[in-house]
């Protein structure tokens, strides 16, 4: 008989814990859902666009790349130019995705 107080306090404590992480749970899906419900006609409206003309042009970057010379396509890979710009690139796109997302606010 010792210690009933203390175990029926310890059973409330964890049906409180328990009942707050369900709520939690709940809500957290409940805005996975309103996400969802809000970004997936935006990838189809986004996804039903055409490309402009001079993006669908087909111009080759590495086609224009091999009309260099010998000595620029050697500092271009030293120098490692591709992953420069590639990560130029991602950093213009974040920007532009943190301006949408924070509707030019950020």
């Amino acid at each position: 008989m010792n210690g009933w107080l203390e175990q029926i306090t310890t059973w409330l404590v964890d049906l409180v814990k328990d009942v707050f992480l369900a709520v939690w749970d709940f809500l957290g899906d409940g805005i996975v859902f309103v996400l969802s419900s809000i970004l997936v006609p935006i990838g189809g409206w986004i996804s039903g666009l055409t490309p402009p003309a001079f993006l669908s042009s087909g111009i080759n970057i590495g086609a224009l790349l091999t009309g260099l010379p010998p000595f620029a396509l050697y500092l271009a890979g030293q120098t490692r130019i591709t992953e420069a710009m590639a990560i130029l690139g991602a950093a213009v796109g974040f920007h532009l995705l943190r301006k949408m997302v924070t509707l030019g606010q950020w």
